[in-house]
């Protein structure tokens, strides 16, 4: 059995992330302080698949940039769950992970001794305008093809987003109403519709 390593959500984003840079194939397993279970498949490095408890796929990022410490251990070459085409990129899930953390404490990650100034970046939506109005724009392209509905949806799937949200958020928020839709060319077009507005 690989050996197990104690780790916060920091922790979490740091083993991600190199594992990412060293391009691993495995199941990285996690145990939460509440002894709840989260898995991460990684292929060459890449998320493919992820889970919370019962709960797989991007629904899980939520409950997961909840924790505060887990034991982590990785099994080399060895896949617990199916891969997820839906899945946000590994930059996205490290980057939203990343900033739940900078939520919490009220700083940003530390990298190499260094404290990155907390500033717009291009990972933050690039509008003139707040979490609320792009709840609103998302509401009112999505209502179109999911009813009086899409605004709990919305709300639901944006619940934990920072303000200004990043891109990262909404994309998140997106690949879950396009789920719901369960039509890939009408997601596409509500994609279309909230980027063009938002832009």
């Amino acid at each position: 059995m690989p050996p197990s390593q104690d780790i916060d959500l920091t922790g979490l984003v740091e083993l991600i992330a190199e594992h990412r840079r060293k391009r691993d194939t495995g199941t990285l397993f996690l145990v939460t302080d509440r002894n709840e279970t989260i898995k991460l498949v990684l292929q060459e490095g890449v998320i493919g698949a992820l889970s919370y408890q019962s709960i797989r796929g991007q629904q899980a990022l939520n409950p997961i940039r909840q924790i505060n410490s887990c034991k982590a251990r990785f099994y080399q070459g060895v896949k617990l769950l199916p891969v997820n085409p839906s899945l946000p990129s590994t930059d996205e899930i490290i980057e939203l992970l990343g900033d739940s953390h900078n939520q919490a404490s009220g700083q940003p990650l530390e990298r190499g001794g260094k404290t990155p100034p907390r500033t717009a970046t291009k990972n933050t939506l690039q509008m003139a305008s707040s979490l609320d109005a792009l709840r609103d724009i998302l509401v009112e392209e999505a209502t179109e093809l999911l009813g009086p509905f899409a605004r709990v949806l919305c709300d639901r799937y944006l619940e934990t987003a920072t303000d200004p949200p990043l891109q990262a958020q909404l994309q998140l928020a997106l690949n879950a109403l396009a789920q719901d839709i369960n039509d890939p060319e009408k997601s596409r077009q509500l994609a279309h519709r909230v980027m063009q507005r938002i832009g």
